[in-house]
């Protein structure tokens, strides 16, 4: 039974292909010209130009989305300012700025309450371990956002990010 059934689909799915093929490739070979036998018999269609449809296109006093009304348009008169420029000397004294290099970090993890609460660091700098919280400064170092692989951390303004 099921060999039958799977003649008789090859046999439906073959005539659907020969179909479609037959479509594409029989304009190819098919001679079909057509001739006109008398050329005085063609009527052609007369039509009429129809002129162009003017109109004039007013201001609108009300906005149809808003529902704001305008006033007339009122004029403006523009004022023009002149730019001066003052070129007033710049004192190159500036203090020397005293900053301390970043200091060599390390990050060595972090552990994670289980209950959701604060998460804890565990840093060295400058070969000493340190131990911080989320937001906590010790020695000028503060932890700012706590990753996975990474954190970032502030000293004296200066921001890092330091990867394991």
């Amino acid at each position: 039974m099921k060999k039958k059934i799977n003649i008789v689909l090859l046999i439906v799915v073959l005539g659907l292909w020969g179909t479609v093929l037959y479509k594409y490739i029989s304009p190819y070979f098919s001679n079909n010209t057509t001739i006109l036998e008398n050329e005085n018999d063609v009527n052609f269609i007369t039509s009429t130009i129809k002129s162009k449809d003017t109109f004039e296109l007013k201001p609108l006093s009300r906005d149809p989305f808003l529902g704001k009304t305008y006033s007339e348009k009122t004029q403006v008169t523009r004022t023009t300012f002149k730019r001066t420029i003052v070129n007033q000397p710049v004192s190159k004294a500036l203090k020397p700025i005293s900053k301390q290099p970043f200091p060599a970090v390390n990050y060595y993890g972090y552990i994670k309450n289980e209950t959701g609460g604060s998460e804890l660091v565990l840093l060295k700098m400058n070969g000493q371990l340190l131990k911080l919280k989320n937001n906590e400064t010790k020695e000028g170092l503060k932890v700012i956002k706590i990753f996975k692989d990474s954190i970032k951390v502030s000293y004296n303004g200066e921001v890092k990010v330091v990867k394991k």
